[in-house]
């Protein structure tokens, strides 16, 4: 497995590089809450609902959270009570992410959930959401509980997906998974724009790099810095990303939440440390292979985990 490198005076700190697909991230504002409900046209293709006299259409609702002049659109397409109604209130303020927003379909004065037997079609249509990012989807439900809905597509700004319940749904940019198979950089060229795990080989234990911790020594001018996890603690390991700049160097960073966070080299107090601070403050790394077959990142002050 490929290590990168880092030296502090003497002494050197080994990583292990193991790839995932590249991810960046973004974030928008959401607009203000509203709710908006328009007309429903309905087929006559009716279906009984089992142990139930309530009568099942087919109908395809279009809802504009923000007002019909706003660019966010949700339709809705499939069986649902015949007359029914619904409404789409962006809570993204309420919520980390791209966006989210709470659907309700109601059939007279109760709430309508359509279950396993008759999902319906949802697409959300939403400037904020791209398919050049990597996309997580997760429902929430009315007591809190989160489900990830893995079955998607993100076409144009919308995103598309089948829907057996209704309360709220989240949109979030998250880093692209590891694969299933490590695989590891050849050549200082596979690090651009790609995700790597870091870790300290120390005997047979190796410990990743965490995304952050904040140092407290100087409570005038506390730090975030780069932490170890626990002895073979993969799962708490921070993604980390290569970005080449114009000079052939790289900017190396890492998200939490919606941030990024790049690596810096600096002190505290006599000990180095490796900070995490904004792009405009982050260290641009020399990075080589070198006679082991390892990727060496240039001089660093202190060990990065």
């Amino acid at each position: 497995m490929n290590k990168i490198t880092k030296k502090l005076a003497s002494i050197a700190c080994a990583f292990t590089m193991m790839l995932s697909s590249a991810a960046t991230c973004f974030s928008a504002a959401p607009a203000e809450t509203a709710a908006f409900s328009s007309e429903t046209s309905a087929k006559i293709s009716e279906t009984a609902l089992t142990g139930s006299d309530e009568v099942l259409t087919e109908q395809n609702i279009a809802l504009y959270p923000n007002g019909e002049e706003a660019e966010q659109v949700i339709t809705l397409n499939g069986l649902m009570p015949k007359g029914a109604t619904a409404e789409a209130v962006d809570v993204s303020e309420q919520h980390e992410g791209v966006s989210a927003y709470d659907i309700t379909i109601s059939s007279g004065e109760e709430e309508y959930q359509p279950g396993e037997a008759n999902p319906i079609r949802v697409e959300i249509s939403d400037p904020a959401i791209s398919d050049s990012v990597y996309i997580e989807l997760w429902h929430i439900a009315d007591d809190g509980t989160r489900e990830r809905i893995t079955e998607f597509s993100i076409t144009d700004n919308i995103i598309s997906f089948e829907a057996t319940a209704f309360s709220v749904y989240e949109i979030v940019t998250a880093p692209e998974p590891l694969p299933d198979e490590t695989i590891t950089a050849q050549t200082v060229e596979e690090l651009d724009g790609k995700g790597f795990l870091i870790s300290n080989k120390e005997g047979s234990n190796s410990y990743y790099c965490m995304g952050q911790t904040t140092n407290h020594n100087d409570k005038n001018n506390p730090i975030t810095v780069i932490q170890k996890t626990t002895k073979n603690d993969m799962d708490n390991a921070a993604v980390w990303y290569f970005n080449k700049n114009d000079d052939n160097k790289y900017l190396i960073y890492t998200l939490i939440g919606e941030e990024k966070v790049y690596m810096k080299m600096t002190t505290d107090g006599n000990q180095g440390v490796m900070a995490l601070v904004p792009e405009a403050d982050a260290t641009a790394f020399d990075v080589t292979p070198n006679t082991n077959n390892n990727i060496k990142v240039g001089s660093v002050f202190g060990a990065v985990c």
